[in-house]
């Protein structure tokens, strides 16, 4: 074990843990409901949502998208105040081009990693989300016809 192992968890980090541990009911309440709010209202047909399967009951830590306008998308969406993200944008993130080989990934190896590493887009989901950053998040989205 290193050196830190027996150590234990301080007086106000466990306090904080229980604190977070007493609201996962509700921020996983709230998650889901930020996530259907985002299924149901972010139509455009240059959006795909997540396939679900029958009976799964995801909760998003973030809301993943895929569109073929991800660059249109990001560029507006700091003007809209909208919080969009490409994270994992490769398929070994963060590694890029020649550098995918250092962690033995060859180019083309996974094809349908690499198609949606370049498409997937993600919204927020968490507590500071609500009515108001979904409407600008919805307005954003219809505008892209524009």
């Amino acid at each position: 074990p290193a050196d830190d192992f027996s150590r234990s968890m301080g007086t106000i980090q466990r306090r904080l843990l229980r604190r977070a541990l007493g609201q996962v009911g509700a921020q996983t309440a709230h998650r889901r409901w930020v996530a259907e709010q985002y299924r149901l209202r972010i139509t455009h047909s240059l959006i795909a949502h997540p396939s679900l399967r029958p009976g799964a009951d995801p909760v998003f830590g973030r809301y993943p998208l895929v569109t073929e306008d991800r660059p249109a998308i990001l560029a507006r969406a700091p003007a809209a105040k909208v919080e969009v993200v490409d994270f994992y944008s490769t398929p070994v993130h963060p590694f890029r081009g020649a550098d995918l080989r250092i962690v033995c990934y060859e180019p083309g190896s996974c094809p349908n990693a690499e198609w949606l590493s370049e498409r997937v887009i993600s919204l927020p989901t968490n507590t500071m989300v609500r009515e108001r950053e979904i409407d600008r998040t919805v307005r954003l989205f219809d505008s892209l016809a524009a």
